[in-house]
């Protein structure tokens, strides 16, 4: 089932939605549309960025938990519940990339369990209390220049399984400095002018 559908929105919402579209790269949904929006504050992740994040996890995806976090289009969401994932949670503070998140799952006639979640994403990282992910997906916008505080968030808050992966896509623009131990780079990899970071809790083998 599809959760948090009922929109309750104005259409002056959807007046910001264009016909433009990236497709769903491979999989159950392979070759759906995903409609994208007008704006700076949108900034869809590129096929090709997309691409090989997902051939890089390869089979890591299936039947896992995965929070998709500034989830924009639900691009990398989508493209997980694609292929394998089992459940997902979207979060974003806009109520416009939220509503077209629920859009473009109605679109696709998801039938996979999702969340999708208005909200802060360092407040929803810090409040979170439920079962971990085993995949993470982060991809904030430019501008963003809380890493230190992400990091360890994401590092101490037990949002992500033992075993987890926390992926991020950021511009090569950004500069910050991996000061939590309690996770290590396991790749660290350069598409263009963005930079696709893997990272796990030390210790742990995937």
């Amino acid at each position: 089932m599809v959760k948090a559908l009922a929109y309750g929105h104005s259409e002056g919402i959807f007046s910001y939605f264009t016909k433009n579209t990236m497709r769903v790269i491979a999989g159950t949904f392979r070759g759906r549309a995903i409609q994208t929006a007008k704006g700076q504050w949108l900034r869809p992740t590129t096929d090709k960025v997309r691409k090989h994040i997902f051939d890089s996890l390869g089979t890591l995806v299936q039947e896992t938990k995965v929070l998709d976090l500034f989830a924009g289009t639900g691009s990398l969401g989508i493209e997980a519940l694609s292929r394998g994932a089992d459940k997902i949670t979207f979060v974003d503070r806009s109520r416009l990339a939220t509503s077209l998140i629920k859009k473009n799952l109605t679109n696709i006639q998801v039938t996979t369990y999702v969340k999708v979640i208005c909200a802060e994403v360092l407040s929803y990282v810090r409040r979170y209390n439920d079962s971990p992910f085993d995949l993470i997906f982060a991809d904030p916008p430019y501008e963003f220049k809380h890493y230190d505080e992400l990091f360890l968030l994401i590092s101490k808050s037990k949002i992500m399984t033992n075993r987890g992966i926390f992926l991020l896509e950021c511009s090569m623009r950004n500069e910050f400095k991996l000061n939590d131990p309690a996770l290590e780079v396991v790749r660290d990899r350069k598409i263009g002018d963005t930079r696709i970071m893997w990272f796990k809790n030390c210790g742990a083998n995937i």
